[in-house]
């Protein structure tokens, strides 16, 4: 059965606190795992203007399309991640900003209590 009474009451800032700092842990996951991705989209950049240089400069036969496509799609695919997580780590880093905002907000809200003796 759920508190009710002034014990409830003051206990919701609380509740909604932690929540929102629950909320801000899972968001700063979400960061580490873009900022990981745009890492991965970097090293195919990297992959593939290796390959095509190598395709260039007849490293690696110059009749084989197969090199020359794979280093294309290596390149684009890259360019195409990179910018996706990037847009998706900025706007997970705005969503944490405004959880960070909310949360000061409810701290402010608390009341202060005098603790006596201590």
């Amino acid at each position: 059965m759920s508190e009710s009474g002034p014990e409830a009451c003051e206990d919701w800032p609380q509740a909604r606190i932690a929540a929102i700092e629950d909320q801000i842990e899972g968001l700063n996951a979400r960061v580490a795992t873009c900022r990981k991705a745009e890492i991965v989209a970097r090293l195919a950049i990297v992959a593939g203007a290796a390959t095509l240089a190598a395709w260039m400069l007849g490293l690696i036969g110059v009749g084989d399309l197969t090199a020359l496509v794979f280093a294309l799609t290596l390149i684009l695919g890259g360019i195409v991640g990179f910018g996706a997580n990037q847009a998706s780590r900025k706007l997970t880093l705005a969503a944490i900003a405004e959880a960070q905002a909310t949360r000061a907000t409810l701290i402010q809200a608390l009341p202060l209590r005098l603790i006596e003796g201590g």
